[in-house]
């Protein structure tokens, strides 16, 4: 099963890109429990998976997932839109039309991302990055 391969090759990706900004912006992992900083930015990733099916057709079987990555990136509100847009945007485009091979040789590949400004969240402006992806899995 590679949603776990997936997951760490993700949560690799953006949190390498999170660290090496100035100042650092904190990051939740999925299913963790985390401390938002208080008056700083800070990026959740969650990957909602879809229905599988079979993707091939002759003797060798690939199973296709689809799903949504979704990046949620939460700046302290009434510190304008401008520093989230930017953030929200340079999440995105570390996915955008992205393709891998997975530790477990399933093969990940991202679609466009779509941002939408979800408003508040506590004291926080929220933006969603969703992208789309499918992976491939092989097997006999």
């Amino acid at each position: 099963m590679s949603i776990p391969t997936m997951r760490k090759s993700c949560e690799h990706r953006l949190s390498q890109y999170l660290q090496s900004r100035t100042p650092p912006v904190h990051f939740s992992f999925d299913n963790t429990k985390a401390n938002k900083p208080a008056g700083k930015p800070y990026v959740e990733m969650t990957i909602i998976e879809g229905k599988s099916r079979r993707a091939n057709l002759g003797g060798k079987r690939t199973v296709r997932h689809v799903g949504v990555l979704q990046i949620d990136v939460l700046y302290p509100k009434d510190t304008g839109m401008g520093s989230v847009e930017e953030l929200a945007t340079a999440c995105s485009k570390l996915f955008d039309e992205w393709s891998t091979i997975l530790d477990d040789n399933a093969r990940l590949n991202f679609k466009t991302p779509v941002l939408k400004d979800l408003g508040s969240k506590y004291e926080f402006v929220r933006i969603a990055v969703s992208i789309p992806y499918w992976r491939d899995e092989n097997s006999e």
